[in-house]
């Protein structure tokens, strides 16, 4: 049988019910906390303030909460876990072919992935929390410090 297709489509198909089933508890916990930006307010990549955007958007940045993300990397997670649980358990070769922890070359497309979402969540958990940084009105990571991550993980 011709695995090379089915390695794809079952993992991606499980970590997409995974995040289906997993968003209402998500997002139960995101409102319940209050996850969202207090203050409204976006900036261009200059650090110049976006009047017609802020004008538009006011009612929506604020009540929308953030982390959403969360649903993303914790399916992945839980759908690696899963095969790797079961290779470890049931030493089939269906699971021996899923399991991708044993695969060098899952490690650094994962460590990309985790990276950037705790980029995007300490960038989002400032934006809920707010800075008293002057020039940076969205209270999250600035541009600049997004822009040096997302470098490093291009040049990684």
């Amino acid at each position: 049988m011709n695995w090379d297709i089915f390695k794809i489509i079952l993992p991606t198909t499980l970590s997409f019910v995974i995040g289906i089933f997993i968003t209402p508890i998500v997002n139960h916990f995101l409102y319940k906390y209050k996850c969202w930006k207090k203050t409204h307010g976006k900036v261009d990549m200059e650090g110049n303030e976006t009047p017609i955007f802020n004008q538009l958007n006011i009612s929506k940045e604020i009540g929308t909460p953030r982390m959403g993300g969360i649903v993303i990397w914790l399916s992945i997670l839980i759908t690696v876990g899963f095969f790797w649980v079961f290779h470890s358990i049931l030493p089939l070769d269906i699971f021996n072919k899923l399991n991708f922890i044993s695969r060098s070359q899952t490690w650094i497309p994962l460590a990309s992935l985790f990276l950037g979402a705790l980029v995007g969540m300490v960038d989002d958990i400032l934006e809920i929390k707010g800075t008293k940084d002057k020039k940076n009105v969205t209270g999250g990571l600035s541009f600049k410090k997004r822009l040096l991550v997302a470098g490093m993980l291009v040049y990684s």
